[in-house]
């Protein structure tokens, strides 16, 4: 009797709620569950069932093993539902996952002595189905520059909490990482369950669309993807936060060819054109807009957001990946307020280097504007709960 290996344990999101999960290498062994713990420990079940079968008969056994995680927590990125966990001689390292925003996200990663990779590119649910019926290879599915940004964080083992996400070109990406050529997930397209009621994609809308719907609005949004994001009212620890540091820095830039904005002023990241609304803006010299309106400025040199909770994983992970896009960007700062937190990163050279401020007599030296900021400035009006 001749030894089969399970290549594939499929786990897939459907659109009512529920889960489902095969093993395309087992016909018929397929199973659904109201969460994903549940149908994890159906398809181990379902696939010792399988084999007793195949046993009896005398066919080829397959050697199961089973050990999908249901969900992902990314440095910076937050975390990530796991939709199908593609799992490969028993190693999980490559799965579609959704954010906590719902974006859909192709995901890989390795390891090695000194550090921990993670590559991450956004897929749409065209591009899903054709990854995991076997129409896109899966090195393809990676390096096409039809895709989103694709997302690099490398955790180092002996410094875990100095990892940030950096966005690079496709040719960047270690040949150990990627698939080998030509490999798919080899999925039967006829036997291959679906997702129920897939999202529907709605027509992207354009930068274009998007200013001319911002010029004429009463409340401020935000522009990702050809998507707009509504943003939502401040409250009164971030207000005072924003303009506390606002002050401070126009304080310290009087008279200097710098200058401070606060959160009325967008800035575009890239040429693909995201548009947000940084807490805190510095730009030095001549401003350069995107058009005659000037309000749209392209050529910020410090970034401060004001972290929430809703938005902290957000504003660490992808928010700072879009703003690496700018080249004239040195430093990006992310101020908590719940608690005493200031994450610094500056650009050094090629890399964005972090550090963290956790006590009130720390001082943030922000090189790029010649500018020092102490903690106690930043929170001297915020009363944390005990």
């Amino acid at each position: 009797m001749k030894d089969k290996r399970i290549e594939y344990v499929v786990i897939y999101e459907k659109g009512d709620s529920s889960y489902g999960a095969y093993v395309p290498d087992l016909p018929g062994c397929i199973t659904v569950g109201k969460t994903l713990e549940e149908v994890q420990t159906l398809i181990q079940e379902a696939i010792e069932f399988h084999i007793e079968g195949l046993q009896e008969d005398g066919d080829d056994v397959p050697q199961p093993s089973l050990n999908i995680p249901v969900q992902y927590d990314i440095p910076n990125l937050g975390m990530h539902k796991v939709v199908e966990n593609y799992v490969h001689n028993d190693d999980p390292a490559l799965f579609s996952c959704k954010d906590s925003a719902g974006h859909l996200y192709l995901v890989t990663f390795s390891e090695n002595d000194q550090d921990k990779t993670w590559l991450r590119v956004e897929i749409s649910n065209e591009r899903f189905n054709l990854i995991r019926s076997g129409g896109i290879d899966l090195r393809n599915a990676f390096t096409d520059t039809e895709n989103g940004y694709l997302v690099r964080i490398k955790v180092p083992h002996d410094a875990p909490t100095q990892s940030s996400p950096e966005v690079i070109h496709p040719n960047e990406i270690p040949e150990d990482m990627l698939p080998f050529p030509g490999e798919r997930l080899g999925l039967k397209t006829d036997t291959l369950p679906t997702l129920s009621n897939p999202e529907k994609s709605e027509k992207n809308i354009t930068p274009e669309e998007y200013l001319a719907s911002e010029h004429r609005a009463k409340y401020k949004s935000e522009y990702i993807h050809g998507e707009i994001l509504a943003m939502s009212g401040a409250s009164l620890a971030h207000t005072l936060i924003t303009l506390d540091i606002a002050t401070e820095l126009n304080i310290q830039l009087r008279g200097s060819k710098c200058k401070v904005i606060t959160n009325d002023m967008r800035v575009r990241t890239g040429p693909k054109g995201s548009y947000f609304y940084p807490d805190v803006v510095v730009f030095c010299g001549a401003p350069q807009f995107e058009d005659n309106v000037f309000d749209t400025l392209l050529n910020p040199i410090l970034v401060v957001e004001v972290l929430s909770p809703s938005t902290e994983a957000y504003d660490r992970g992808e928010k700072f990946a879009h703003y690496q896009k700018l080249t004239s960007l040195q430093e990006y700062v992310l101020v908590a307020q719940d608690r005493i937190q200031v994450d610094h990163y500056r650009l050094m050279e090629t890399q964005w280097v972090r550090q963290t401020f956790h006590a009130s007599e720390d001082a943030l030296l922000l090189n790029s504007i010649e500018c020092k900021l102490p903690l106690q400035d930043i929170y001297t009006r915020v009363t944390f709960p005990d």
